[in-house]
C-alpha cells in the first residue's frame, strides 16, 4: 500500500475537522485509521502532499480566516477556537504563511467590503496540493472549504508571499 485509501483519507479529514480546536497528534490520527504513526506519516504525505502538521495548520488557518470574515470575535478568541495556544501563536503562523498579520488581513477585508481595494492574500483550498499559491479574497470566498474537498490528495493550501514548491 503506497497511499492512504480513500476511506482512510476521508476519515482523517473528518477527524481533523471535528477536532480542529483540540491537540491533534500524529499518533492520534494514525490510530483513527489503524496504522502505525511512521507508516501513517509516509502515506499521509503521499496522499495529501503535505506533512500532517502542515495540513493541520493549514486547516486551522483556513478556519481562522472564515471566522475573521464571518464573526466579530476577537483574534484571541478565534485563535483558541482554531486550536492555537494563543493569539501570538495564531499571528506567528498566519504571518509566516500568508504574509501579513491576522489583524492586517481582517482590516483589509473590511476595507474591501466597504468598497476599497485590497491586495491581501488568503488561505484557500486548491486542487494541486503540491505547491502554495497566492489567491485574492474573491477567489477565497468562492473556493470550497476543506470539508467540501473531493478525493484523496486535495488538501487545503496556504497562500504565501510567493509560490513555494513543497
Amino acid at each position: 500500500m503506497n497511499m492512504l485509501m480513500a476511506w482512510q483519507a476521508k476519515r482523517v479529514r473528518a477527524h481533523v475537522e471535528v477536532n480542529i480546536s483540540a491537540r491533534l497528534g500524529v499518533a492520534d490520527l494514525a490510530q483513527v485509521v489503524d496504522l502505525s504513526p511512521s507508516h501513517f506519516c509516509r502515506l499521509f504525505k503521499e496522499a495529501f502532499g503535505l506533512t500532517v502538521h502542515r495540513y493541520v495548520m493549514h486547516q486551522r488557518l483556513e478556519l481562522a480566516q472564515r471566522l475573521m470574515l464571518q464573526t466579530s470575535e476577537s483574534l484571541s478568541s478565534i485563535a483558541l477556537s482554531c486550536g492555537m495556544s494563543d493569539q501570538s501563536h495564531l499571528t506567528r503562523c498566519f504571518h509566516r504563511l500568508v504574509g501579513e498579520t491576522p489583524a492586517e488581513w481582517r482590516r483589509a477585508r473590511y476595507a474591501t467590503l466597504n468598497g476599497r481595494r485590497s491586495n491581501s492574500r488568503t488561505v484557500s483550498s486548491t486542487a494541486s496540493g503540491s505547491h502554495m499559491s497566492m489567491r485574492a479574497m474573491s477567489s477565497f470566498e468562492n473556493q470550497p472549504t476543506s470539508s467540501d474537498s473531493g478525493g484523496v490528495g486535495r488538501p487545503g493550501s496556504i497562500s504565501g508571499r510567493q509560490a513555494v514548491k513543497m
